[in-house]
């Protein structure tokens, strides 16, 4: 029997029972909620095949075009809001293509996506991991009609994700996004190609893999470790980055301005055929580390291949 005709028999079953149920128990008083009070709190675990009526997580779609596979319930052409429990997992990673999106926290123990209409969305948990992925490029018929306006998607990360330990993993593909006041254990961002705007961030660990675009980020708060990574684009980080910071450059644009004292960290930079500033000290060409000592418990540890790496402090 194929999955759908299953679905639809279990979800027969399911409103069977609840109306028989009621008819049984209609002189009591139980109150046996009808199938329209469940429908926010239905789950479907397409990869055991079977329904369970909680609280959460729980879907919410426009319509009932809802496909399903062996890894989740992948939804097409819909807006969606979704809403995933905190208890369920503990790391997020998101993946999205051509989309508008905003990152922020709940006020609550749940994980919330709003979204206007995309082309593909899924979501399944997996080893206390929630992946997500969202695409926003548009279907042919939509492209004919002239709507060639990225949709707008808002993830909302739960009240206590980064008290839970919760790692956030995003990568971006051809995608504006902007990120606002973010609490997570570690943050790691993979950035393929459009635009990333940090504001207010604060983690433990942050680690940004560049290969094309640019990253922006004001009042960061990085207490443990930055690992910054880039092949080609620019990027910006200004706040306080404590612990080691580790920059990499083979290609692009990199600035820090650092709310600690240049005092604050031991230097050690490598330079070939780019450029390096330091505190308004500039390396190019060494044929060998260049090591500064100042006795500190934080590293700043700068290799650049040709690319230009300028670090300010305060």
């Amino acid at each position: 029997m194929g999955k759908v005709l299953k679905f639809l028999l279990a979800a027969a079953l399911c409103a069977a029972g609840i109306f028989l149920g009621r008819e049984f128990l209609s002189g009591s008083d139980v109150e046996i909620p009808v199938i329209s009070d469940l429908m926010d709190s239905i789950h479907i675990d397409s990869e055991n095949f079977k329904i369970d009526i909680g609280l959460e997580p729980f879907y919410t779609i426009e319509d009932d075009t809802a496909l399903f596979t062996e890894n989740g319930t992948v939804v097409e052409d819909q807006a969606i809001s979704a809403g995933y429990s905190g208890e369920s997992f503990q790391s997020v990673e998101l993946k999205t293509s051509q989309v508008n999106l905003t990152v922020g926290m709940s006020s609550e123990n749940t994980l919330y996506v709003e979204s206007e209409k995309v082309q593909r969305y899924q979501a399944y948990v997996e080893d206390q991991v929630l992946y997500i992925i969202i695409e926003g490029t548009l279907s042919a018929s939509s492209a004919v009609e002239g709507d060639g306006i990225m949709p707008s998607v808002q993830l909302l990360l739960p009240s206590d994700f980064a008290q839970n330990g919760g790692a956030f993993g995003l990568e971006v593909l051809a995608s504006n996004v902007t990120v606002e006041a973010l609490q997570t254990d570690a943050t790691k961002l993979r950035v393929s190609a459009g635009v990333v705007e940090l504001d207010s961030l604060v983690s433990r660990e942050l680690a940004v893999t560049m290969s094309a675009g640019s990253v922006t980020g004001q009042n960061m708060n990085i207490t443990e470790s930055s690992d910054l990574e880039m092949s080609a684009g620019s990027m910006s980080l200004a706040g306080n980055l404590s612990g080691t910071i580790t920059a990499q450059v083979t290609a692009g644009d990199m600035a820090l301005k650092l709310e600690q004292p240049f005092e604050a960290y031991d230097c050690q930079i490598v330079c070939a055929a780019g450029k390096v500033t330091v505190a308004g000290e500039s390396y190019s060409g060494l044929t060998a580390a260049e090591t500064i000592s100042h006795g500190s418990a934080s590293l700043l540890d700068i290799y650049c291949s040709v690319g230009v790496i300028n670090v300010e402090f305060e």
